[in-house]
């Protein structure tokens, strides 16, 4: 699903939009702390008479309530699995501790995890908030204050007076920005037979869209947006013309935001009313027997998956893959044609280095410049993926392979501050994983997700290219071959084995002919990575490791602070 957020310019009702936000902003609270009875004909009743709900509006509410109740339940999943990881760490730190390490930092290091255990307990046992956490926070510190205020002996009555005043003046605009808060967008499903969504009438051509809660009422909204959002909404009249696309619209006096299916906008989908019609005249006749008709109907389905596959491959060269390897302050990457057991031919290979955004400021999270350095990260991220994305169409690519890297980012960092705050802080993951995902089903591109385990270590030594790059190249021979029995794995060779060597020669690390001979008779690439580790081996290819030659440019111009790394050969 899109989503695409409209500013809105002039409204003739903006007193009943205001008011059907309010009764839908209670409906939801009390829905959501009521939703054991949900099920309830007599509650139901209740709520749509109590805030002027149709039923329609009802199914809308009831929706969106049980959506934000399982965003809730994987949060709290996602906390308790935090808190497990952090057990596990004390344990391991009070069961084998490091001898390198002093008992003094163990202990702090134990305290703090144990502290972090109970902040998370403590957040798990609280009902959610609505109207943000953070007011909420500044408004219970601000009553604090007043007490505060009142004790300090060393004020004059005069002083108190005054602090108390404007103490009382701040309380009054947090509670009134809570308030504000509190106050949701009106929700309305959309449905695709009754041209988009039954409750609005779009007309993106005049940049206008009517909005009819109830029969003899129109509320005529003027809204404003950029050039590419109108082209966008053009291409969506058409689709809401023919009825083939609903619309789901969030209403409130300032915004109207519209969502809908972005894979029947590209138009790379599965025509499911074309393919229910055919399923419904076999299952409906009466000549077939029972095994006849599933046979028929796993070929439909089959033949419109093929159909679909054939249409994205169109204009594409049907064995052309793209791959990344992402980590907080690169993105490695390779555009390779699949041969019959490996990469044929590596068309291009390179690096997006983010590391330019990403100085150190040493400044609160909501510090201005903070602020400003974070927003300028992910507009950056964003045109990169951009310009990544034409590079993509102009080699035809047909596949994006990506790590399937879901965990990564919920417990705690294991090495150090900095990997947290890298990990934690900078990374901003889900913005990438939206943007390759989006751009993905506009251009027909099949995403591909691949277990990532050991793809880095095996591209390191596969490759003498720099690290993320490497791993790309591995993680785009693994997508190649994903649905391929015995080719998760390359085969190891001669050559790997004498790599690790080199490695433990260049670093000084003294071998025995016994060491060299484990590294020629290993079989498997874990036990190697096992060796690798145990030897204190260090695999990963650095700026300073390199011998590829390669050219440096920035995106845009040099204040975008992101640099396209290319490999010349």
């Amino acid at each position: 699903m899109k989503t695409t957020p409209l500013n809105i310019k002039e409204c003739s009702d903006s007193e009943f939009i205001f008011w059907k936000q309010v009764n839908y902003s209670y409906a939801f609270r009390k829905l959501h702390s009521n939703i054991d009875k949900i099920s309830d004909i007599t509650f139901q009743k209740q709520i749509q008479k109590q805030f002027s709900l149709t039923d329609i509006e009802f199914r809308s509410l009831v929706s969106e309530v049980k959506t934000k109740i399982e965003q809730t339940k994987t949060n709290k999943q996602n906390q308790e699995e935090r808190i497990m990881s952090l057990i596990q760490d004390i344990e391991k730190l009070k069961n084998n501790p490091n001898p390198k390490t002093s008992k003094n930092n163990i202990t702090r290091t134990i305290f703090k995890k144990s502290k972090k255990i109970k902040e998370i307990e403590n957040s798990l046992q609280r009902d959610i908030t609505f109207g943000s956490k953070k007011v909420l926070r500044d408004l219970t510190k601000l009553h604090n204050n007043i007490k505060v205020i009142e004790n300090d002996k060393e004020k004059t009555p005069e002083e108190k007076q005054k602090s108390l005043i404007d103490t009382q003046l701040k309380i009054e605009e947090t509670k009134k920005l809570f308030s504000e808060k509190r106050i949701l967008h009106s929700y309305n499903l959309g449905e695709a037979n009754q041209i988009g969504n039954r409750f609005f009438k779009f007309d993106f051509k005049n940049q206008t869209i009517i909005y009819k809660p109830y029969l003899g009422k129109k509320i005529t909204i003027k809204y404003s947006c950029g050039k590419k959002q109108q082209k966008e909404l053009l291409k969506l009249q058409e689709l809401i013309n023919v009825k083939e696309i609903a619309i789901t619209v969030q209403l409130s006096t300032e915004q109207i935001c519209l969502s809908f299916d972005n894979e029947i906008l590209s138009g790379f989908y599965v025509d499911e009313k074309e393919r229910r019609k055919e399923v419904k005249s076999v299952s409906e006749n009466s000549e077939y027997t029972k095994e006849q008709k599933d046979t028929i109907i796993k070929y439909i389905y089959s033949r419109y998956r093929e159909d679909l596959k054939q249409k994205k491959l169109s204009d594409k060269i049907s064995t052309r893959y793209v791959a990344i390897d992402t980590n907080p302050e690169y993105i490695g990457y390779c555009i390779a044609d699949k041969g019959e057991n490996g990469i044929e031919k590596i068309i291009e290979k390179g690096v997006i280095d983010f590391r330019g955004l990403h100085e150190k400021l040493n400044l609160a999270s909501d510090d201005k410049l903070k602020v400003k350095q974070n927003n300028k990260c992910k507009f950056e991220i964003h045109n990169s993926w951009k310009t990544f994305f034409n590079s993509i169409k102009h080699y035809k690519c047909a596949y994006f392979v990506n790590e399937d890297i879901e965990n990564i980012g919920k417990n705690e960092a294991k090495h150090s501050t900095e990997a947290n705050r890298k990990i934690k802080n900078i990374w901003h993951r889900k913005i990438s994983d939206w943007q390759i995902e989006k751009r993905c089903i506009e251009n027909g591109i099949e995403l591909i997700k691949i277990n990532p385990c050991y793809t880095s270590f095996i591209g390191n030594l596969s490759y003498d290219y720099f690290d993320a790059t490497n791993a790309s190249l591995e993680i785009c021979r693994r997508g190649m071959f994903k649905y391929e029995k015995g080719l998760f794995y390359p085969k190891i060779t001669g050559t790997i084995s004498d790599t690790m060597s080199k490695f433990l020669v260049q670093q000084k690390i003294e071998l025995k002919p016994r060491d060299v001979q484990i590294f020629k008779d290993c079989k498997d690439w874990v036990s190697l990575y096992k060796i690798a580790s145990d030897n204190g081996l260090r695999w990963r290819w650095g700026w300073d490791d390199l011998k590829k030659s390669y050219s440096t440019f920035s995106m845009n111009n040099i204040k975008s602070k992101v640099k396209f790394v290319k490999f010349i050969n």
